[in-house]
């Protein structure tokens, strides 16, 4: 698989092998039990008519854990490593790797050619079947279900050897809300917001919002 697209007035051609296994089950926007695997290389080489020269390495396992009919333990980890003249490095900063960590470089240094990651969730049905569909403006909008999230995260990423002793891990913990929705009762779209707390200082929480779920 070749892309080529513009980076700074420079073009970066790509290939991507990857390797994966998934289990999951469950509805559609919410899944109850099963893993997913995923292994993966992507090389960026001059000699492809591009103008960047790296390689990644990363590996993503999820895995998904029922304590009830209403209760699920989601469980994430991540590990990565990059290799070249012109890598980009990880940055712990930059979502989904630990929520409450953002700002520039110079604010939050933490980032290197290496990154490991991990993500646990409880997420709990609190209206497993709402059902209502918001017929009177366009698109209009079927809201399926809505889920509350509570969260902890865990992560560093670093250069040398000797930074994993100064780095260490960054941690947040927090809690949220999944919203499950159809967009003209077709299209499917997870509507989150989260409320995240840094544990390493004190400081006011973050209040985040995106589209789709954490993971």
């Amino acid at each position: 698989l070749t892309n080529g697209q513009k980076l700074e007035d420079k073009r970066e051609n790509l290939a991507l092998l990857s390797l994966g296994k998934d289990t999951r089950q469950g509805k559609i926007l919410d899944i109850i039990t099963g893993t997913r695997l995923n292994l993966s290389i992507k090389l960026a080489r001059p000699i492809w008519g591009g103008d960047y020269d790296y390689t990644i390495y990363d590996f993503e396992r999820e895995g998904y854990y029922p304590l009830s009919r209403k209760a699920i333990i989601s469980v994430r980890t991540y590990a990565g490593h990059g290799e070249g003249p012109n890598l980009r490095e990880f940055r712990l900063s930059d979502s989904p790797w630990v929520r409450g960590f953002y700002g520039s470089p110079k604010e939050f240094p933490y980032q290197g050619s290496n990154i490991f990651a991990a993500n646990m969730e409880l997420r709990y049905f609190l209206f497993p079947e709402i059902n209502y569909h918001i017929w009177f403006f366009w698109p209009d909008i079927y809201i399926k279900s809505l889920q509350g999230v509570l969260f902890t995260d865990a992560g560093t990423a670093w250069n040398k050897r000797e930074q994993w002793e100064e780095y260490r891990f960054k941690n947040s913990i927090g809690f949220g809300l999944r919203f499950n929705i159809f967009i003209m009762q077709t299209f499917p779209l997870t509507l989150s917001v989260d409320f995240v707390q840094r544990t390493d200082k004190r400081e006011e929480p973050k209040i985040i919002f995106f589209l789709g779920p954490s993971f």
